[in-house]
Parts: structure tokens; C-alpha cells; sequence
């Protein structure tokens, strides 16, 4: 999976999992502005890739948490 659809899927995730993206930056211990850059358009000058490690580590939180 690359980068850019780990960003899909992380937008994904915020809605179908019915998170914020404080929650997702508590659940990686990450700043609030990473995970927000991850959400923003490609188009964005902020906008940044979400790494692999990232998105498998979030999709392990999650589902410890249910």
C-alpha cells in the first residue's frame, strides 16, 4: 500500500471509526499537526504522506480498543 492511500484510508478510518483526529494523534502518541497534515488534500502546502508504520500501528490500536 503506498503512502497516499494510507492518507485515504486514515480519512477513512476518522469517519467509519467515528474519531477525531486528537484521538488518532493520542492512540500513535504523535502531535496533533502530524496526523492533521496526514488528513489535508495533496494540493495542501501542509500536506504530508502517512507512513506505513503509522497505519499499521493505528489499525493495532484500534482494534484493541474493541
Amino acid at each position: 500500500m503506498t503512502a497516499d492511500n494510507n492518507n485515504e484510508e486514515l480519512r477513512s478510518l476518522l469517519k467509519s471509526e467515528a474519531l477525531t483526529i486528537q484521538d488518532i494523534a493520542h492512540l500513535l502518541n504523535l502531535p496533533f499537526d502530524s496526523v492533521r497534515n496526514w488528513t489535508r488534500s495533496p494540493s495542501s502546502a501542509h500536506y504530508r504522506k502517512m507512513p506505513n508504520i503509522a497505519r499499521e500501528l493505528l489499525k493495532i490500536k484500534i482494534k484493541e480498543m474493541k
